[in-house]
């Protein structure tokens, strides 16, 4: 909806600027011809540009946690999918499938008006076109190839009269009309087609009296004659004498030479659409993630806000008091902060503290027996947010401190014998996008964690975070077929390394492979 509502206000930007643009530099200073072909063309401009996405502009580069393997982006192989239609779009789709029926209801009622006065009418045809004389008491007009007379006209008054419709139908102003007509029913709720299709008829007709003066007919007798025929009546969509604007095409028909500069005039508005272009269809270019922990010895340009949690004891859920809270933009950074401590939970398991935006929290008990990592995100407009850290209860009594898994180790585990970019892009190379996600429009972030075992095994995959079951699934899968790595060591022996690990699925236009992510420094600690 939000995307529609900001389409539309463009489009009416775009008619706004466009028919400005007439009014100031084309409207009744340039030729007839170029004028018409402008306002035709206006109405498919404006609804046009804003659908463009023209790559141009660069985008700053994305940024995720910088955890130790760095973020993954899946995105979707096929175009978007089309998402279901809610009840407020429902709503504004039925009002404007109403207003073209309406539009287009109308638009054929005039087209059969037009085709009732032929019966019993005389018809003929001279030069190509048909002449139909009509008992019924109207303003003479044309349509198409057609020229529609009521009788009693006098020998000057048809003369005047055919020269007239004559020119309507060798510029085929007919077609253009109609065609006008199906833009104001595609677009009946922008205010600025509705006026173009005016000021066509104005230019059309003005250029219908030009060529009957230049023709040599007397001024002030076709002028009489204009007069008369705006009391009859005529379709709206066929061309004719009778005009409101009457006023208007005799001060046309009394000017004198022509507007100064027109050419230049009319090459101005070029630029006046090739902003629109820029400002409307130019787009950023594809932002390329990266990892968002800096170089050593950068500023962390992370957003610190209030996080506030608590802390419990699985699977009974008691709160647990004293436990040590760090939190840190990425694993790495926190396993540089081990020594510290951000907060501490109270007595019911409550804290606390200032941290980073989005990024990671290290929770470890009292008595330093088990420890939990938790991945959160705080979306920009918020300022704080509640997470609540589980602390796991060895399986059996028979687990000891040893095979508590290790968040950080002197060296870290190896992905085949690379750094853990090598992992990021392997993982990226297996992603599928779910195909029941892209139909439902699905997308988001799955975080996953895992261990790495001594053996170099993938072991106890985990979801902490996952918008549906299909995402999560996907990414399970392709971690369960991970080949083995070079386990982690600490003091020369293999231990267990625990890693969390995202996953962004967005649905997208094409597959681009994400920029792989330099491995970060790391520092010896344990939780």
């Amino acid at each position: 909806m939000k995307e529609t509502v900001i389409y539309l206000l463009e489009v009416l930007a775009s008619s706004g600027i466009l028919l400005a643009a007439y009014t100031l530099l084309l409207e009744r200073r340039t030729a007839f011809a170029l004028c018409r072909r402008y306002l035709i063309a206006m109405p498919l401009l404006a609804a046009g540009i804003p659908l463009l996405r023209i790559p141009v502009w660069s985008s700053p580069t994305v940024s995720g946690p910088a955890i130790v393997l760095g973020d993954i982006t899946a995105e979707a192989v096929a175009a978007p999918v089309r998402q279901p239609l809610h009840a407020p779009d429902q709503f504004v789709l039925l009002i404007y499938g109403a207003g073209v029926a309406l539009i287009l209801g109308s638009l054929l009622r005039q087209y059969r008006t037009v085709r009732r006065l032929e019966r019993g009418a005389a018809v003929e045809f001279r030069g190509g076109i048909r002449f139909v004389r009509t008992r019924r008491p109207m303003a003479a007009f044309s349509f198409c190839r057609t020229i529609y007379l009521p009788e009693g006209l006098s020998d000057a008054e048809q003369s005047a009269i055919v020269a007239h419709e004559r020119s309507h139908i060798r510029h085929r102003h007919s077609a253009e009309r109609l065609v006008m007509e199906l833009f104001k029913a595609l677009l009946w709720w922008n205010p600025f087609v509705w006026i173009a299709s005016h000021r066509l008829v104005e230019a059309q007709e003005f250029e219908a009296d030009r060529d009957v003066v230049e023709q040599g007919c007397d001024l002030a007798q076709y002028m009489g004659i204009l007069f008369e025929q705006q009391f009859g009546r005529t379709p709206e969509i066929a061309n004719g004498l009778r005009s409101s604007l009457t006023k208007k095409r005799f001060i046309m028909m009394t000017r004198k030479g022509k507007s100064r500069h027109a050419r230049l005039r009319a090459a101005a508005a070029l630029p006046i659409v090739a902003a629109l272009v820029v400002a409307f269809g130019f787009t950023a270019k594809e932002a390329v993630p990266r990892s968002a922990e800096p170089p050593a010895g950068t500023e962390q340009p992370g957003r610190s806000v209030t996080i506030s949690g608590q802390v419990v004891q699985a699977p009974e859920n008691r709160p647990v008091a004293g436990a040590k809270i760090i939190a840190g933009e990425s694993m790495t950074a926190i396993a540089a902060r081990s020594e510290h401590v951000d907060a501490r939970s109270n007595a019911e398991g409550r804290f606390t503290l200032q941290g980073p935006a989005e990024g990671y929290l290290v929770v470890s008990n009292s008595e330093g027996t088990s420890a939990a990592a938790r991945a959160y995100r705080c979306e920009p407009t918020e300022d704080n947010l509640a997470v609540v850290v589980r602390l796991e209860k060895p399986s059996s009594g028979k687990q000891t401190d040893e095979e508590t898994p290790y968040l950080s180790v002197e060296t870290m585990p190896r992905f085949e014998g690379g750094d853990p970019a090598d992992f990021h892009a392997w993982v990226q190379a297996q992603i599928r996008y779910p195909e029941e996600a892209m139909k439902r429009g699905l997308q988001g972030r799955v975080v996953a964690q895992f261990i790495i075992e001594r053996d170099g095994t993938l072991d106890e995959i985990t979801i902490l975070q996952t918008p549906d079951a299909s995402l999560s699934d996907e990414a399970r899968r392709v971690l369960e077929k991970s080949p083995k790595w070079s386990p982690g060591l600490q003091k020369g022996e293999p231990v267990r390394v625990k890693f969390a690990f995202p996953i962004d699925f967005r649905l997208g236009e094409k597959n681009a492979p994400t920029a792989p992510i330099p491995p970060a420094k790391q520092v010896p600690s344990r939780s």
